[in-house]
Order: structure tokens, then C-alpha cells, then sequence
């Protein structure tokens, strides 16, 4: 059976301190934080609109506003945190896939499994270079 390739991914991600990184660059720790970090990003925007939405729920008077905002809600109520992410976040996961990392694998920080046995997640890309220079 043949297994299909997943290409690298070239889009950039800047950094904190705005460095440009192209995602197939970016090491597997710093990938998969940052995989965490959209995660958790876009669940409290999530969260945080709730919020707003009941809140003008609670003060908003006159029927036409009323019934405008019950269509914003009911549009909200049918998508969840992860309708949020945004287009680059499955550009990291397919490149952390790429790299043999699963997504169970990059929510608990432990020891990720290769073909060759376990290698710290932040030892990932040098064992793999290590591999390849073997073979």
C-alpha cells in the first residue's frame, strides 16, 4: 500500500520578535508549540465572544436590533473554537505530521515514537539527521 507524501509546508510564521520562518524550517518543539499556542489563542477569542454575545444579549433593547443580533448568535452557536483556526494552523499540523509527530502526540509533551524508537521531541530533528546521513 503507498503511502502518500505530505509536502513542506513554505508558508512564514513570524516569530514573537518578528523573525520571518518558514513553517518546514521550524523545529518540532517550536512547531508544536506554536500549534498550542493558536489553539489556545483561538479558544479564548472564542470564549471572549461568548461573552460579548450575551452580554449584548443583556443590554441590547429595540426589536430590529434584537432579531439582527439572535441571527449573529444562532450563526455563532453553530460553529465551535475549532471553525476559528486560522488557514496556517493546518499548514502545521500537516508539516508536524510530515515529521512524524501526531496531533495526541503534540497536545502532551512527552516523547515522541520514529520508525528508529523514542527520541525527545526536542531531539526529533537531530535524530532524523543523524538517520539520514547513516543511510
Amino acid at each position: 500500500m503507498a503511502t502518500m507524501k505530505i509536502p513542506k509546508q513554505t508558508k512564514l510564521w513570524i516569530t514573537k520578535d518578528e523573525r520571518k520562518i518558514r513553517i518546514c524550517d521550524m523545529d518540532v518543539m517550536h512547531l508544536c508549540n506554536t500549534i498550542r499556542l493558536l489553539e489556545r489563542a483561538t479558544k479564548a477569542y472564542y470564549r471572549q465572544k461568548s461573552k460579548e454575545l450575551m452580554f449584548l444579549l443583556c443590554t441590547i433593547r429595540g426589536e430590529m436590533a434584537l432579531d439582527h443580533l439572535m441571527g449573529v448568535v444562532e450563526e455563532f452557536d453553530r460553529c465551535t473554537w475549532h471553525d476559528l483556526l486560522p488557514n496556517i494552523y493546518y499548514k502545521m499540523v500537516d508539516d508536524a505530521k510530515r515529521q512524524g509527530v501526531t496531533i495526541k502526540q503534540i497536545r502532551e509533551k512527552r516523547e515522541l515514537e520514529t520508525e528508529y524508537g523514542p527520541v525527545p521531541i526536542n531531539g526529533l530533528a537531530q535524530a532524523v539527521k543523524e538517520v539520514t546521513n547513516a543511510i
